[in-house]
């Protein structure tokens, strides 16, 4: 998730124009964001996500910190989503945790019904069947504006079609 969510020590506006800090830290998302600097570092918490809102950084150690935080919520989001997610290979574990933490295993209920009634093959299929991906934002000259995320995208339903191709008939 580190190498496809990158690492700035400054706030950046993310694909979707959210406000974003470290390793694709939501700072839109006020309740949860404050609650994960809290956690992540404390009383100095607020103090930290407010310096960063305002056009501070953070530091290497910090990012990795909120980081740290961030993917445990993430982890066990997706346990509660997919009830199996440790009985699944670690490649399809990783894809489901990457997907919940960019929301395309969380915003997707037909995904999610299918591959939590084994039907990997459709889940696969599902993975894809999404606007952002059919018709990705484009720049004046035609190329992508966010050609990580269709990668990303792209990676993580070819693990799901795998394991679907996988399972016995």
């Amino acid at each position: 998730m580190k190498e496809d969510e990158g690492f700035k020590t400054k706030m950046y506006s993310d694909t979707s124009k959210i406000p974003t800090i470290g390793i694709g830290h939501n700072l839109e998302n006020t309740k949860q964001s404050k609650s994960h600097f809290i956690k992540a570092f404390g009383d100095q918490g607020l103090a930290i996500r407010n310096s960063v809102l305002n056009g501070g950084s953070m530091t290497h150690e910090q990012v990795n910190k909120l980081f740290d935080v961030d993917y445990e919520h993430h982890l066990s989001l997706a346990a509660r989503k997919v009830p199996s997610l440790h009985t699944h290979p670690p490649e399809v574990q990783a894809a489901l945790v990457s997907g919940t933490f960019r929301g395309h295993v969380t915003d997707s209920p037909t995904f999610l019904k299918h591959f939590n009634s084994g039907n990997y093959k459709a889940a696969a299929d599902e993975f894809l069947d999404r606007e952002e991906y059919k018709n990705p934002e484009r720049k004046k000259d035609g190329s992508l504006v966010a050609p990580g995320v269709i990668t990303r995208l792209e990676r993580d339903h070819e693990i799901y079609q795998n394991y679907a191709e996988q399972q016995p008939k």
